[in-house]
């Protein structure tokens, strides 16, 4: 029997995670209350999974929209599910008002999981009849590109529940990251926030002048640039018309103002070939690339 799981909320989370839940031929069930969003999240969600198919990433992209049903009610978006996946604002009031009811209408083995950022599952699952079987399960954004994902349960979630939702992002394709105590922000934004706060705190002390940082990019842009001309003219050379390309190892933000600078196409080339890692890379960065382009896209396959 097919499984299925219900995304709870149509914002750009909630679009990645059921992309990633079709692609890996379960049934999705996307709920919104707000029916603009569902009918974004649909056009959305069939772009983005036939982009996906373009670099490898889904392998029948027509099949896997056809498996995610979009629902304007709460109730029937989570009956007989095997996977709830929270995805509502960063709010605690939001999430105590809507985690009992979705507590009262999923069957008692299905997982409940919160896309939260930032806020421990114990903050809003405390009076829950089926708190057990909650936890949070923060991707990275977005989780159809990038498949880390945290794992981390409140103190009353069992050890069979994680052990349950490592084995489903296993399967999904997700790279799951068991968080063994509960903490404010988790691992990986907390990782950030370190980084982030020792890079000011230098400044602040004086240990390094801002302009560091702005000489750092400004290099990294330059060295992206000089690498871009190299290979384009290689391209314009074998007959293409572009001045921006996937570079990896290089900012692909970087990449794609040099290509906005020339007022051109952008060439990407494709993961054809590579290592999975290297593919899920590849594939990741040029999907950003192309949604960054300023002109119809030419793709390269190459190897």
């Amino acid at each position: 029997m097919t499984a299925t799981a219900a995304m709870i909320g149509a914002g750009l989370i909630g679009r990645s995670w059921a992309m990633v839940f079709a692609r890996a031929n379960w049934r999705v069930r996307l709920y919104d209350s707000v029916p603009e969003q569902l009918i974004a999240a649909r056009e959305h969600i069939e772009a983005g999974l036939l982009e996906q198919q373009t670099y490898g990433l889904a392998d029948d992209a027509a099949a896997a929209a056809a498996r995610v049903d979009y629902v304007a009610n709460l109730e029937d978006a989570v009956a007989d599910v095997q996977w709830v996946q929270e995805n509502a604002p960063e709010a605690l009031d939001v999430k105590r008002e809507l985690y009992p009811r979705i507590d009262r209408a999923t069957p008692p083995a299905a997982i409940i999981a919160s896309s939260t950022s930032a806020i421990p599952a114990s903050r809003f699952t405390e009076g829950l009849q089926g708190r057990e079987r909650c936890l949070v399960a923060h991707p990275v954004n977005p989780p159809h590109l990038v498949p880390v994902v945290e794992l981390c349960g409140a103190p009353w979630t069992t050890p069979a529940t994680l052990e349950r939702a490592r084995t489903v992002m296993n399967d999904i394709g997700q790279v799951p990251i068991l968080v063994k105590h509960e903490l404010d922000g988790f691992i990986l934004n907390r990782l950030q926030g370190a980084l982030l706060s020792e890079a000011l705190r230098l400044v602040g002390e004086g240990y390094v002048s801002p302009a560091l940082y702005e000489n750092l990019e400004s290099s990294a842009r330059a060295q992206a640039r000089k690498r871009l001309d190299a290979i384009v003219a290689k391209a314009r050379k074998a007959g293409a018309r572009a001045t921006g390309l996937l570079l990896e190892g290089v900012p692909h933000e970087l990449i794609a103002r040099a290509a906005r600078s020339r007022k051109a196409d952008l060439l990407v080339i494709g993961t054809h070939g590579r290592s999975g890692l290297a593919k899920l890379f590849l594939g990741s960065v040029a999907t950003r690339l192309v949604s960054m382009a300023p002109r119809p896209v030419l793709t390269v396959r190459g190897k």
